[in-house]
């Protein structure tokens, strides 16, 4: 992968990342736990039930 499919990537599953979104994030700490969180549903070390 390259950065830019990194970012289209993280772009497409967290809203908080878009481009044109009134989603953003205020805390430093909250961006890192989320992509944390993502990088771990996306190397299925995680499982997520909604």
């Amino acid at each position: 992968y390259t950065v830019e499919g990194y970012n289209s990537r993280i772009r497409h599953y967290l809203a908080r990342f878009k481009r044109k979104g009134k989603c953003y994030s205020k805390a430093k700490h909250m961006i890192e736990i989320s992509l944390k969180l993502l990088f771990l549903k996306l190397n299925n070390e995680i499982t997520i039930y909604v």
